[in-house]
């Protein structure tokens, strides 16, 4: 209900994400889209939506300039490390 909410708060939001759905929910299904035009040819954009009414969850934004692949993750759709929706990094190894 939180996630489908327009009214939800971020501290909310990031809560949600940073623990796992409960059993109870039952099976959530999600898109990922892939921005890689214009500027993010290089660096792309990820967005991930929920299936069910194409609500807005999460970006990620690859970083450059790095040896292994970094990706900002944010609750917002500009992907910016100073906002308060910022979620953290994914990184990538050889592993």
């Amino acid at each position: 209900e939180k996630l489908i909410s327009p009214f939800t708060e971020v501290p909310e939001l990031i809560e949600l994400f940073m623990r796992p759905i409960p059993k109870e929910v039952g099976t959530v299904e999600y898109s990922i889209s892939r921005n890689k035009s214009g500027f993010n040819f290089l660096y792309p954009k990820y967005i991930l939506k929920l299936s069910e009414g194409d609500r807005f969850l999460l970006s990620g934004k690859k970083w450059g300039g790095n040896k292994t692949s970094n990706y900002m993750v944010t609750l917002s759709q500009d992907s910016k490390k100073k906002d308060k929706g910022f979620l953290g990094k994914v990184r990538s190894n050889f592993m």
